[in-house]
């Protein structure tokens, strides 16, 4: 009798262990995860170099989210945590993935924009000299005093492009540099034109 009743409790114990073990949500996988995803989100900002990815990371956290709550509404010996688990680990994997896109994505908008500048700085530098070496004639419609006012103003403008590049605001300061950029090279052909009259 007392044998049956110990291996009865030995047997109780097991399956207590089972479904407590079952009904215990992934405490260490889910805080990891919202803490990757806030990281992801707000000190990486994978919304704005990696919406798609960053899209994708969201979509799966709260499929993520939505598991643990059905099962969080469940009676306590109903729980089963497995799914929710496997989706914390599928959004943490997501996560990931769109940390590194949108590392990527910042540093190649950052070289673009930096290399968009140094373009300009260069061309400001060729205007300046074709102006010097081959000066407007006074008398011609592009006055050497106008094309140097409008070299100075494109100056003027690289140094919004400089702010831009400190704002981190990569793209709007690669489309700024192309403009200036544009309106430099005009200044160059416009000098050279005139000074072949």
């Amino acid at each position: 009798m007392k044998r049956a009743m110990l291996i009865g409790l030995c047997l109780a114990a097991i399956v207590a262990v089972g479904v407590v073990s079952c009904a215990e949500p992934p405490r260490d996988r889910i805080g990891k995860a919202r803490a990757a995803l806030a990281d992801v989100r707000d000190a990486v900002k994978a919304g704005t170099w990696s919406p798609a990815e960053m899209e994708n990371a969201a979509a799966s956290m709260g499929a993520a989210e939505k598991e643990l709550s059905t099962q969080e509404r469940r009676f306590a010996m109903n729980r089963d945590y497995t799914k929710a688990t496997e989706l914390f680990r599928r959004a943490a994997e997501d996560l990931d993935m769109a940390r590194e896109s949108a590392i990527e994505a910042r540093a190649e908008a950052e070289r673009s924009a930096r290399e968009a500048m140094e373009a300009v700085d260069l061309a400001i530098g060729h205007a300046q000299a074709t102006l010097m070496v081959a000066p407007v004639p006074r008398d011609d419609g592009a006055s050497a005093e106008r094309l140097e006012m409008e070299l100075a103003r494109a100056e003027g403008r690289l140094v919004e492009v400089r702010r831009l590049i400190d704002a981190e605001q990569f793209k709007q300061a690669a489309a700024l540099a192309d403009e200036i950029l544009d309106q430099v090279s005009s200044l160059i052909r416009t000098a050279s034109r005139a000074a072949r009259k």
